[in-house]
């Protein structure tokens, strides 16, 4: 009896589970001949009932879990972080929460976005980017008490210094030129 204690302990429930149902489906459906070989026709036979709850249990839960890896697969493609800030910032992004971004992470001496900046917690435009996203707090400490640390997602932060290389973003003192719009903004 130690011996099978051990076994188990050892053993994980996926594991345990999986010898239950093979076990309990090779008993159930092997022919009768054969078990009357091996000497467990009378098991079977007795223990028919219990055998058939393992296979149902076991089986739904094997069920069960194939389809939550399906879908946390299909949602992981639908929702894909890259997918959702590569169309919010060619698509849906407004001009004042792009000089936002400017105006928070770029850095007119290095020519490119910086990954944090101290952002005001009641400043409105933080609520659609984190949504997207685009940026995320770092730290739940904050500055005075409204100050708080953001970065921008790093496939964000890629995109727009990539997109400052290639020219598509040319941020200068007046203005800022980003997909073929001229945005106002602020001095730099």
């Amino acid at each position: 009896m130690d011996f099978i204690k051990t076994i188990l302990e050892k053993l994980k429930i996926n594991e345990i589970f999986g010898i239950l149902f093979i076990a309990s489906l090779a008993i159930t459906l092997m022919p009768s001949k054969v078990l009357i070989q091996l000497d467990i026709l009378n098991f079977r036979i007795a223990y028919q009932q219990y055998l058939s709850a393992i296979i149902i249990l076991v089986g739904a839960y094997y069920f069960y879990n194939i389809i939550l890896k399906l879908y946390h697969c299909i949602r992981k493609i639908i929702y894909a972080p890259e997918r959702l800030i590569t169309n919010y910032l060619k698509n849906s992004m407004s001009e004042d929460e792009f000089n936002f971004l400017v105006e928070k992470f770029y850095n007119p001496y290095e020519k490119r976005f910086m990954l944090t900046a101290k952002i005001d917690y009641s400043d409105g435009r933080i609520t659609p980017l984190e949504m997207n996203m685009i940026i995320y707090r770092a730290s739940n400490l904050s500055s005075f008490g409204t100050l708080f640390d953001y970065n921008l997602h790093n496939y964000a932060l890629h995109l727009l210094n990539e997109d400052i290389q290639k020219g598509l973003i040319i941020i200068d003192n007046k203005s800022i030129i980003a997909n073929k719009k001229q945005r106002l903004c602020f001095d730099l």
